[in-house]
């Protein structure tokens, strides 16, 4: 499971980011966190000629009060939205969200403005969005536009974004706190975080109106409906069978324009490659070079774009600890530190990690940092078979380095995007627990 060849652009500001999607059209792909784009890849359901990163693009990152508002830049981090104590004060709701969004390996990279941009009906963003008021900022060749969320999401992976825009920020207004603060205070007020193994709702109850939002994986389209009178969710236009062009254009979302005969964008030389698009190609030169520190070390190296970061560090350095698995970021045994953070490294191109700060397994073995805690695995026989135990000492040692003391509960909800195959979670548990205690005596 890897991805077709593609370019790749690192544009260091909006206008070039524009430029380069006015330039590739529907066959360029803009990347932000990357945690639903690179599972699509890596299936080869998405095959795009060109991928735009605008990790490196200044001024998207803030979050910040404006006016009569709490502006959050389209590159703000999940696990930037559930810490911050602007979005705690002054949009709860979000805060109370963001832990339900995946796992936190996933939430280190995932962003608000990739989870508006696709739109999924499953996610917590768009939910929270709708029942917020909040407004979506893009940017485009026309200029910049505001799209209320009610407007924004038309369907299920379907918005009002046009094929040039780049979501730049979301704007929650000071209105739809102050109800959302009203609902949580009053007698039998609702305000659910949305769970990810169910349909969910999210809802606020003002003294003036009442709305319930319901994204659903089941639903034709996220709906902004009146609570009262009750409605049965399978009738009309938002029956999960939905209209057949609808559900058409939603299969398509990935591989839009999959048979595509336009020509190659000019300027550059291209080859042909095994891409299933028509005319996906990539540059002669299909390697980009790239510097950062490896377990301490610094080194360079010229990289194909489509590399993961997982099999850069198996096949360049032979550091396997870090293991292949799922691929599309769910088992976690491909865990790595990027810059500090425990990440996915299937989910993660090399190219992205240019100028960063990447530890494996062995590099944190060879430190000493966590020999206690390895040590506790095999007193605990927390071993098992191995396949999945780099990954979880690494989650486990990211664990102890934020909560000194965690509970086993806390424990299992940080290890619970680490598959154990072995079903072996009671002692691995517990040789956390074990460490932590050990290190609280120490």
């Amino acid at each position: 499971m890897k991805p077709a060849p593609f370019a790749y652009h690192r544009p260091t500001s909006l206008d070039e980011a524009l430029a380069l999607l006015a330039r590739y059209g529907p066959d360029g792909r803009v990347l932000a966190g990357g945690q639903s784009l690179m599972p699509a890849l890596n299936m080869r359901l998405a095959t795009p000629a060109a991928l735009i990163d605008i990790n490196r693009v200044p001024g998207l990152d803030g979050i910040a009060v404006e006016g009569d508002a709490l502006v959050i830049g389209a590159l703000a981090r999940h696990d930037a939205l559930e810490h911050s104590a602007l979005v705690a004060r002054h949009a709860p709701l979000i805060a109370q969200a963001m832990p339900h969004v995946g796992h936190r390996a996933i939430r280190a990279r995932g962003t608000l403005g990739g989870s508006v941009a696709l739109a999924d009906p499953a996610a917590e963003l768009p939910a929270c969005l709708l029942a917020l008021d909040a407004v979506v900022h893009a940017a485009g060749p026309e200029g910049a536009r505001e799209i209320p969320a009610a407007r924004f999401f038309r369907g299920i992976y379907i918005t009002a974004l046009r094929e040039e825009e780049i979501v730049t920020a979301v704007a929650v207004p000071w209105r739809a706190q102050a109800g959302a603060r009203a609902s949580m205070s009053s007698p039998g007020a609702t305000a659910t975080a949305p769970s990810s193994a169910s349909p969910r709702t999210v809802a606020w109850t003002t003294a003036s109106s009442a709305r319930r939002v319901l994204p659903s994986a089941a639903s034709a389209r996220c709906l902004c409906v009146p609570r009262a009178p009750r409605r049965p969710w399978s009738a009309g236009p938002s029956s999960p069978t939905g209209p057949p062009k609808r559900r058409a254009h939603s299969r398509a979302i990935w591989t839009r324009r999959a048979t595509s005969t336009r020509a190659p964008p000019s300027g550059d030389t291209w080859r042909a490659c095994s891409s299933p698009v028509a005319w996906a190609r990539c540059s002669v030169d299909a390697t980009v070079a790239i510097s950062l520190t490896v377990n301490g070390a610094p080194v360079r190296r010229r990289v194909e774009p489509r590399q993961s970061l997982v099999d850069f560090l198996r096949y360049e350095f032979e550091l396997t600890g870090s293991h292949v698995g799922c691929e599309h970021g769910v088992c976690g045994a491909c865990s790595v530190r990027v810059d500090g953070a425990v990440l996915r490294g299937c989910l993660m191109l090399a190219v992205q990690c240019d100028g960063s700060r990447v530890e494996t397994v062995e590099g944190v073995a060879a430190t000493g940092e966590a020999r206690d805690l390895q040590q506790a695995f095999a007193v605990e026989n927390a071993l098992q078979c191995g396949f999945c135990t780099p990954g979880i000492l690494l989650t486990a040692q990211d664990v102890l380095a934020r909560r000194p003391d965690p509970s086993p509960e806390e424990i299992r909800e940080a290890l619970s995007g680490n598959y154990c195959r072995c079903t072996g979670y009671h002692a691995i548990v517990a040789a956390v627990r074990r460490t932590a205690e050990a290190r609280a005596r120490a």
